[in-house]
């Protein structure tokens, strides 16, 4: 996570959701001893974690933060940013144009980006009827509330700052690991959907879903641009 204790208070939810999916699925027998092993991960993750919190706890009890203070709560990536989540450099190298505001707004904001290989290949969960179906709505309700956050769609900003803590960090741009962890399970569940559909089929539905993310990215841009 870099040092930013944003990001690790946004990606603790991920693990912590797929541990009651998990603890829900299992035998009864089971329960108490993955609730032994969640705790104990748990007390050694935060025993790592020791001299980070209490430096960071020390610091923002006393220090300036800005922005910080609640003046993000309910910013977000503008909406033409949405082409640059697959294809970051669409409108050209970081910094590039100096003389566009927009884009300016979008290097000096963005968080991160997902691959367009990524995407398709979360898509293709859908058809894995294999791996526990909880864990794959899960995650692609995650991935959903995440990018309608993080690019300011109507109502989410105000949905997420009920949880405690969150009106006050850039969620725009610290939640984009959460985002691509969310993603990127959801393509490994994919692959294996992927596979299962037949080849010919894999071929020809890998091919029409590129085509029209691409040409949906493209003309979004154009738009964006104008």
């Amino acid at each position: 996570y870099s040092g930013f204790p944003e990001t690790v208070f946004f990606f603790f939810f991920l693990p912590l959701g797929w541990a009651v999916i998990r603890y829900f699925d299992l035998a009864k027998e089971l329960k108490l001893e993955f609730i032994k092993k969640i705790i104990i991960g748990g007390l050694v993750g935060l025993l790592l974690a020791a001299p980070i919190i209490i430096l960071f706890i020390h610091y923002i009890s006393s220090a300036y933060t800005g922005e910080h203070g609640g003046a993000l709560a309910n910013f977000g990536l503008d909406i033409y940013a949405l082409p640059a989540l697959v294809m970051p450099y669409i409108y050209g190298p970081i910094f590039g144009n100096l003389s566009n505001s927009s884009t300016l707004s979008f290097w000096s904001n963005v968080g991160g980006y997902v691959q367009l290989s990524v995407f398709i290949l979360a898509f293709f969960a859908l058809f894995n009827k294999i791996i526990n179906k909880k864990i794959t709505i899960f995650f692609a309700v995650v991935s959903l509330v995440f990018l309608a956050r993080i690019y300011g769609f109507p109502f989410m900003a105000e949905i997420i700052n009920l949880i405690p803590g969150f009106s006050l960090v850039a969620f725009y741009r610290y939640a984009f690991p959460g985002l691509i962890f969310a993603m990127i399970v959801l393509a490994v569940i994919g692959v294996d959907g992927f596979l299962k559909l037949g080849k010919k089929k894999s071929i020809i539905s890998l091919s029409v879903i590129y085509c029209v993310i691409y040409l949906l990215i493209v003309i979004g841009s154009k738009i964006s641009l104008n």
